[in-house]
């Protein structure tokens, strides 16, 4: 991670004698983040400063440092000591290294151009669950869970982190300091003023998390959603309205945690984790590709995406896939097995068959070179009589299709989809243009030869 200095404590700055600042990590809206060293355990650790020594500052910053103080949770940062130092109050807890979850996502876009793999981000999210109804359990509501809030550790565990919102007893008022959100991440009920926020209130952001960690892209902010229902029009796109490959298991999944109404998601984080761990194990065993981080079927010998040999590596654990996120680089070829579940006991529920979606037999190159010849074809078509229609009704729309298909099974380009659909148009309409010119001339209304 890029090491910034913004304007605040000095390098060197020594706090309560004991924790010296190294450098700025990060900087929000309620104050500043900072690495420094602890020069009595020699361990590095992240302070936390408040910018603003309000009453209601002071307070919602001792909620969040008795939390993380006084409860050791897995998944969830551990805070070590809080104090007030010249006007300013600190929080100083354990330092986890590397990028965060929207960091993870760009990183990833920048080296394979899709986003992070759809069983990465079920595990992933699984463990945040698990993490954020340890809260709950403390009567103890996150209310600001996003990807920036969450880091992966070294050993695969993702960690919950910034309770600058949090809520103690959800029965409670929400103190003027936490009233605040994310756009995009956020419930109505959050977003607006007097709304109770409750435990369905963090699985709305787990969701919407989801939603991003899936597909790199930013849920609509609830407002928006609701003047756009309201109005009559249509919702915030489903995952894989962005990308077809999610499996429909998966997809359900997220958009019931997305639901507007409170009532209508998920009960609890532990009901949200289960249905994530249930489409985990829907999508069954499958290879990931080394080179491009597309899923493949775990028999497969080459990558349906790119075409690369698929080197197949004994099964990993479940801590192992997320490390592959953490360093996609690094990781061989793998093959993911369903985790065992947890409780033997109980049913498993019906589940139609594994949702992963079908790969082309042909790599996403030769995709984006099927769809060009067939926009080039096309064209063609249009400048040469008679021989031109045969062409596009008999080789440019099947070979259009085609590539529409490849395009639309594999998650490839944007660009490739786009010639071919203009590819399929140009040839339909010199077909239509043919048959009305046809029919004008038998019919007596055109004279192609004059008179």
């Amino acid at each position: 991670m890029m090491q910034t200095q913004e304007i605040g404590l000095p390098s060197g700055t020594v706090l309560r004698g004991r924790y010296r600042i190294e450098y700025t990590l990060s900087k929000g809206g309620f104050g500043k983040v900072y690495l420094a060293t602890d020069l009595q355990d020699h361990r590095q650790v992240a302070v936390k400063e408040a910018d603003y020594a309000d009453p209601q500052t002071e307070e919602q910053f001792a909620v969040e440092a008795r939390v993380l103080i006084s409860h050791s949770l897995k998944g969830v940062v551990r805070g070590y000591d809080s104090f007030a130092e010249k006007g300013r109050f600190y929080l100083v807890m354990a330092y986890i290294a590397g990028d965060n979850v929207e960091e993870m996502q760009i990183a990833h876009f920048k080296q394979f151009q899709r986003p992070l793999p759809e069983h990465m981000a079920l595990m992933l999210m699984a463990l945040i669950c698990a993490a954020t109804q340890e809260l709950h359990d403390q009567k103890v509501l996150h209310r600001d869970i996003k990807p920036a809030n969450i880091k992966v550790e070294q050993s695969g565990q993702p960690i919950l982190l910034d309770l600058g919102l949090a809520k103690l007893d959800p029965a409670t008022h929400t103190l003027l300091a936490a009233q605040a959100y994310t756009p995009g991440y956020a419930p109505p009920e959050q977003c607006q003023e007097g709304g109770i926020t409750t435990e369905r209130t963090d699985v709305y952001a787990l969701g919407a998390t989801t939603y991003y960690t899936l597909t790199g892209r930013q849920p609509w902010d609830a407002i928006k959603r609701l003047i756009e229902v309201q109005q009559g029009h249509s919702d915030m796109p489903a995952t894989r309205d962005h990308c077809p490959w999610i499996s429909p298991t998966t997809d359900a999944v997220v958009m019931q945690a997305l639901a507007l109404e409170p009532e209508r998601r998920f009960s609890s984080a532990t009901a949200m984790q289960r249905a994530l761990e249930d489409a985990y194990r829907a999508l069954g065993p499958t290879a990931l590709c080394a080179a491009c981080h597309a899923l493949n079927g775990a028999n497969a010998e080459y990558c349906g995406d790119c075409g690369a040999a698929l080197k197949q590596a004994p099964p990993q654990t479940a801590q192992a896939v997320l490390m592959a996120a953490v360093a996609p680089a690094d990781v061989p070829t793998q093959i993911i097995a369903p985790p065992k579940r947890h409780n033997a006991t109980l049913p498993m529920p019906s589940r139609p068959e594994p949702m992963l979606m079908p790969r082309p037999i042909l790599p996403r190159r030769r995709v984006a070179f099927l769809a060009r010849v067939a926009l080039w074809l096309s064209i063609l078509a249009l400048l040469v009589p008679f021989l031109g229609q045969l062409s596009a009704l008999f080789v440019v729309i099947p070979l259009a299709l085609t590539a529409r298909g490849h395009v639309a099974r594999s998650g490839g380009t944007l660009r490739g989809a786009g010639r071919a659909n203009i590819a399929l148009g140009l040839a339909l309409l010199n077909i239509i243009g043919t048959i009305v010119l046809v029919y004008l001339t038998f019919t007596g209304k055109v004279h192609p030869f004059g008179g």
